[in-house]
């Protein structure tokens, strides 16, 4: 809908129209004098003529009617209109049709209905978006018109509407009420919509409806037997006046408003455009073939009265010469090639010279092609740039100085100071007031005079930029970049210098050439590559892990690194790092040029620029192979056993956490087996550790061969194996412990010794022995320690009575922690005497433990308990204190011996502390070292022979003697033993038991007694208890004996009145 502006009610509905209309009506009803015939045919066709040009402007006007009601309407009008053509044609003594009296009628209503039907409908389209489709339109009326048509003429499908005679049928009357009672309604539906109307158009609306419906009624009332009374050619009247106002909206709407309102905007424009070229001083002109036109602006600017004919020659005349020579050429390349030109001129004015800005182009259009342009007086314009270009010469020069950031100052030709700026001066240290009087060979460090002078030439002929050096009042140099160039400063020509301290940005340059320097020879392989992940960069160290050159990877991914064992996942959570403005950490396995593959670390970080976009991406990588292998390979150790490859005990115990879990959910039993190779410290001691080892690696293997995958075999250290057994029962657990004795007992080939090993297996049972790893192993280990009690080389099942012992060691092994502190523990002394004289010479302190629930404990008991818990060190010391104490009182009270003998452990003897722990309380008593004997097992002497003789060495320095102990029980080598720093051979009882009948423990004892005497060595024999025994020792040499024949170990009071007799 287009709204022009406010419109009045005469101006809608043009009262000379209306006036015309009636006159044409009325000279109409002359007419009928003659004939109501053409009344009716001229009433019609002028009805016709409205209806068919409410549908042309309709049809034309489309665009610009955005009101759709109107649209519909207009193409509604043509059907209508043909009906009504049929309706004329076949009136009463027309012709056409010999039926008249059936058609006419017929046609009247079925126009009425198309036409109060049609507007109704159309007020549907109104508030959519989209203007109806009028090729749609027409087919649609051309339809319903087709239709009606032919159900008159063809099927009379209508009854009757008039009968000759009778006048109006029912048929007839009710038709014509309906089509009022649609009018009727369309008022309705009208007001509810007003808002897409404007108020002329709504009110020419409302009154062509209510005409029609005055029509329609005047139709209903005529009763003669013709249709020619006055009340028909009424409403004929009421129809023209009608179809007019529906005339009069389309005319408003589709070509009346539009063009009004581009008239008013034209014409608001040009004086808009007036106005504008007033203000801004600015003439237009155009050159037709008929002449020249010009704005008023045109005649003001170059001093003409306005009445004047434009020409060129106004113009032209005010020019001079050369001027005038210029315009001419630029109109002439007008009319030739050229499509604009631009010149400024200077035309004469009383008040001086006044300058003014032409301009012209070519200008084409459908009817000719001419010339136009603008004349601009700019005089104020070129005034003022003048004087301001005149006035700022050093104004400009000051106020940049003053605003600069850069130093500035300026200098004639000999160098001296015209003028400096706050930050120069701020710059030097010097006031302005100095550096006014000062010239620049007082502060440039880098030229001489003559060379200062040679510069300032060579800058007042060309603008330079140049770096030097200055210095400071303080004496401080620093180095500064200076821009130079002459320039006209009031009236005279002086050199501009803008010097910027450029002394942090050439440290800068150092350190980025030594960041460089640092990049190119980093260990670390650097990669740079643009946003695209192109290489752009990369470093010596990426060269040589990679085997690429930096041409063979330069503008290529780094992709070509892959080695496809990366997951996928890496290099995506990369992206999606980078994408998000993040730095990634992560590990690549990536493949060098020679296809070997190596593991890096990798930091991967956006670099961004000032507005922070992403310019490229920084990698900097370093090799990590060796570094992964070692955790892998400490991995592997942490969990399996480095010198059998079985798991180890932490391995184990996730083994049987998960064993022990199927065992629980599948109420099975669970086997743990705990296996310990019998004498193997003896194959280490006597073949050597490597042959051991080897022993060991046997083993496992033979163990690995027996078991089933779902079993486990782990070596908890030394000779020392678990196994795991899930689904095992107790049948099972004994076929499987057959088969290990049996496989390890099988003889092996390892460096040519044929050795062959057995080995005794505790076995306990999941759920009855136990229901953790704890308890299942200790129990495990006890029923081990059984089956080595009972002969060794088999196998024993945990049992209750083991448990009893087992808890009875633990029970041990706590209060043993107290005994001393609860004075438990004390000493017996066992004689020593001479088998010569038969004198007491010496005696054994013999450790002793009275327990508060138990009673007397056997050492052979409670002594392992305390190697096994480490308090054999605290006992250790507190027996070697208090039997040198009562040695110590002995010699004090005159006593008969001569030396006290104390028992060290394996682990006393091995503890890195045994000297100075010995000294200590020998020094503390000052009890003679003579008087101080210490026994070693021969076992524990030969467990680490070259330690054994390093320590034997350090306490035979200080005085202390030394006996081996259980001699001939172990696997002393000659080679050793005479390097030992001992002075005496104890003989063990297990061969002087016999000596009476046991002819192999006679030839022992004999080889021992005469082995010592070869080395210089004294020997004792313990467990002597017949006079049988005493007799052959002393018939072979022996020096010493202790046993129940003499005397077993006695309390001290006891042990003083055995000396008192001796």
């Amino acid at each position: 809908m287009i709204e022009t502006r406010p419109r009045t009610l005469r101006q809608y509905f043009q009262p000379g129209g209306i006036a015309g209309i009636l006159l044409l009506v009325a000279g109409l009803h002359l007419t009928t004098r003659y004939s109501y015939l053409l009344f009716h045919t001229l009433a019609e066709f002028f009805s016709i003529a409205i209806a068919a040009t409410i549908f042309i402007i309709a049809i034309n006007c489309w665009k610009s009617i955005e009101n759709a009601y109107l649209l519909v309407v207009g193409v509604s009008y043509l059907f209508v209109g043909a009906i009504d053509i049929l309706h004329t044609l076949s009136y009463t003594g027309m012709p056409i049709f010999t039926d008249y009296e059936y058609y006419a009628p017929q046609f009247w209503i079925a126009a009425r209905f198309m036409e109060s039907l049609s507007m109704l409908a159309a007020f549907a389209f109104l508030g959519t978006e989209r203007k109806p489709d009028k090729f749609f339109l027409l087919f649609f009326y051309f339809s319903i018109t087709a239709l009606l048509v032919s159900s008159i003429l063809y099927f009379k499908v209508f009854p009757a509407c008039f009968v000759p005679g009778t006048g109006l049928t029912p048929f007839k009357k009710v038709s014509e009420y309906l089509i009022a009672l649609i009018f009727l309604l369309n008022i309705v539906v009208l007001k509810s919509r007003k808002r897409y109307f404007t108020e002329g158009t709504y009110r020419l609306i409302r009154w062509s409806i209510i005409l029609m419906i005055a029509m329609e009624l005047c139709f209903t009332l005529y009763v003669k037997d013709t249709m020619s009374d006055a009340v028909n050619e009424l409403g004929h009247i009421f129809k023209i006046l009608a179809f007019y106002f529906v005339y009069r909206a389309i005319v408003v709407t589709g070509l009346t408003d539009p063009i009004n309102l581009l008239f008013r905007d034209l014409k608001t424009s040009e004086e808009r455009l007036l106005e504008a070229q007033h203000l801004a001083k600015m003439g237009s002109w155009e050159k037709h073939l008929e002449g020249w036109k010009w704005s008023n602006e045109m005649y003001s600017i170059l001093g003409v009265p306005a009445s004047t004919r434009p020409s060129i020659f106004l113009i032209e005349e005010k020019l001079d010469p050369s001027a005038r020579e210029s315009l001419e050429q630029a109109l002439d390349s007008l009319e030739e090639e050229s499509e604009f030109f631009e010149l400024r001129l200077t035309l004469p004015d009383p008040h001086g010279a006044k300058h003014v800005h032409m301009r012209g182009r070519v200008v084409r259009n459908e009817e000719e092609t001419f010339f136009a342009g603008t004349l601009q007086d700019v005089t104020d314009e070129f005034l003022l740039q003048r004087a301001e270009e005149i006035a700022k010469d050093k104004e400009k020069y000051e106020l940049l100085m003053q605003t600069s950031g850069d130093g500035i100052h300026l200098v004639d030709e000999n160098g001296n100071v015209v003028e400096a700026n706050y930050r120069f001066c701020e710059m030097l240290g010097y006031s302005r007031t100095e550096m006014l009087k000062m010239n620049v060979t007082q502060w440039d460090a880098s030229l001489c005079a003559e060379e200062v002078r040679k510069k300032i030439e060579e800058l007042s002929r060309e603008p330079a930029i140049f770096e030097t050096r200055h210095r400071r009042r303080d004496g401080t140099v620093i180095d500064v970049e200076i821009s130079a160039k002459a320039i006209t400063y009031g009236d005279r020509t002086v050199l501009w210098n803008a010097s910027r301290d450029i002394t942090a940005r050439k440290k800068s340059e150092e350190e980025l050439r030594k960041l460089s320097k640092a990049v190119e020879q980093s260990p670390s392989s650097i990669i740079i590559t643009d946003p695209e992940a192109n290489i752009s960069y990369v470093n010596d160290a990426f060269v040589k892990r990679t085997g690429y050159s930096l041409s063979e990877v330069m503008g290529k991914n780094p992709s070509i690194l892959r080695s496809g064992k990366t997951p996928e996942s890496i290099y995506e959570e990369l992206w999606h790092n980078l994408k998000n403005g993040a730095t990634w950490h992560g590990e690549f396995i990536n493949k060098a040029k020679d296809e070997h593959e190596f593991i890096e670390a990798a930091i991967i970080s956006p670099v961004r620029d000032a507005e922070g976009r992403v310019i490229s991406y920084l990698g900097i990588q370093d090799d990590i192979t060796e570094r992964k292998q070692y955790e892998e390979r400490m991995a592997y150790l942490a969990h399996f056993d480095q010198l059998t490859g079985l798991p180890n005990r932490t391995l184990l115990r996730d083994h049987f956490r998960y064993a022990l879990s199927l065992a629980q959910r599948n109420a099975e039993h669970l086997v743990v087996m705990f296996l310990d190779l019998d004498h193997f410290k003896k194959i280490n001691d006597t073949l050597g550790h490597s042959i051991g080892d080897r022993l060991l690696m046997e083993t496992a293997r033979q163990l690995k061969s027996v078991i089933r995958e779902v079993d486990t075999v782990s070596r908890l250290g030394g000779d020392e194996f678990i196994l795991i057994l899930p689904g095992t029962d107790v049948k099972g657990a004994a076929r499987i412990a057959k088969k290990v004795l049996d496989v390890i007992s099988s003889p092996f080939l390892i460096e040519g010794y044929e050795l062959v090993a057995t080995a005794s297996i505790g076995i306990a049972m999941y759920p009855e022995d136990g229901s953790d790893m704890e308890v299942l192993s200790q129990n495990a280990d006890a029923a081990m320690y059984q089956a080595k009690q009972d002969g060794r080389n088999g196998f024993r099942f945990f049992t209750s009575e083991m448990q009893a012992n087992s808890l009875r060691n633990l029970k041990l092994g706590n209060d043993l922690r107290q005994a001393l502190a609860r004075s438990e523990l004390y000493l017996h002394y066992q004689p020593q005497f001479g088998i010569q004289d038969g004198k007491l010479c010496g005696a054994e302190a013999l450790l002793r433990w009275n327990h508060s629930e138990f009673g007397p404990i056997s050492p052979a008991e409670f002594i392992p308990i305390a190697e096994d818990s480490g308090l054999i060190i605290p006992i250790g010391e507190w027996v070697l204190k208090t039997a040198c104490l009562q040695m110590k009182k002995w010699l004090e009270q005159k006593r008969p011996i001569r030396s006290i003998a104390v028992n060290l452990s394996a682990i006393q003897f091995r503890h890195p502390g045994l000297t100075a722990s010995v000294m200590k309380i020998v020094e503390e008593i000052a009890l003679p070292t003579e008087y101080l004997e210490l026994e070693l097992t021969e076992a524990a002497a030969m467990d680490n022979p070259k330690e054994a003789i390093s320590i034997m060495d350090e306490l035979h320095a200080h005085g202390i003697r030394m006996s081996i102990d259980d001699f001939g029980t172990g696997y002393s080598s000659l080679s050793y033993l005479k390097k030992f720093k001992v002075n005496k051979l104890k003989i063990d009882q297990s061969f002087v038991r016999d000596i009476s009948s046991d002819q192999e423990d006679r030839a022992i004892v004999s080889a021992i007694i005469h082995l010592a005497r070869n080395l210089g060595l004294r020997t004792i024999a313990e467990g002597v208890e017949t006079p049988e025994q005493l007799e052959f020792l002393k018939e072979k040499g022996c020096d010493e004996v202790q046993g129940y024949l003499f005397g077993k170990p006695l309390p001290v009071e006891e042990f003083e009145k055995l000396m008192n007799g001796a």
